[in-house]
């Protein structure tokens, strides 16, 4: 199985991307999602791809990105961070 980490998942092609692994399920595995804005559309991928990994870029409200991210991603081994690092 290939791993697949999506920098951009938001946009226009990181949407595609995804629709690709979406459809191959079978064969890639999504084990990382980045995106400069976009919170919600972040965590509605966060939640149907499981990933270990979600970064988000620009957060108008940090703590409501924090909050929102860490419910997304609520596994134990999920990772997620927000703002420039």
């Amino acid at each position: 199985m290939k791993s697949l980490a999506i920098l951009g998942s938001t946009g226009s092609i990181g949407r595609q991307a995804l629709a690709v692994a979406e459809r191959e399920a079978a064969r890639i595995r999504v084990v990382g999602l980045a995106a400069g804005r976009g919170l919600d559309d972040l965590c509605d991928q966060a939640r149907r791809f499981h990933p270990r990994a979600v970064a988000l870029e620009h957060a108008a409200d940090p703590r409501n990105a924090r909050d929102r991210l860490e419910s997304a991603c609520p596994e134990p081994r999920c990772s997620w961070a927000w703002g420039r690092r």
